[in-house]
């Protein structure tokens, strides 16, 4: 029988964590999900086990379970809290999820709270690029115009919708650079 924490152990976890990864990698997502969670029920004290974590969030969030996505990453902060640089990630991944539900006020506030209080510069400076990102987007507005056409030739009316973008701040008396 092989001991936790025993060099053999580590190999075993890190050779599990390779074959789910190559599932994942050739779009096997069942088969990997299958592996990532028995490697996280296993490794318990192991940083292949907050990978592991990790990557079931992120096949969850891709198979479009998006709640059992952010309940999974959220587990790997309690589960796997000494492993700081799969919690960073977990969070980051959290925003893209809340951001993809439309939830952009989770996302603001997950992403504030990792730039205020997360050790990592790494993370940190990415969820700066993201909050970033998130007011350029919230400074966006699409406009739809129904645009009406009579044809000549034959007779028909013609609607088309036409979309357009524009800057609202640039609107409210903003400028294009902020």
């Amino acid at each position: 029988i092989v001991e936790k924490g025993s060099p053999i152990t580590t190999i075993l976890y890190q050779a599990n964590l390779i074959i789910a990864k190559i599932e994942y990698q050739e779009k096997q997502l069942d088969k990997a999900l299958d592996e990532f969670i028995a490697l996280m029920n296993k490794a318990t004290a192991d940083e292949r086990g907050a990978e592991a974590n990790y990557y079931v969030g992120k096949i969850l969030f891709e198979q479009g379970k998006k709640t059992q996505a952010i309940n999974s990453l959220e587990n790997l902060n309690v589960n796997f809290a000494s492993f700081e640089p799969w919690v960073g990630k977990s969070y980051l991944l959290i925003s893209n999820i809340y951001i993809d539900m439309n939830e952009e006020f989770q996302a603001r506030s997950t992403l504030e709270s990792l730039v205020k209080y997360f050790p990592l510069p790494d993370i940190v400076k990415q969820a700066e690029e993201k909050l970033k990102k998130l007011d350029k987007q919230e400074n966006l507005e699409v406009v739809e115009e129904e645009v009406v056409q009579f044809d000549m030739e034959t007779g028909e009316i013609i609607t088309e919708i036409k979309k357009d973008t524009i800057n609202t701040n640039i609107q409210k008396g903003g400028t294009e650079n902020e």
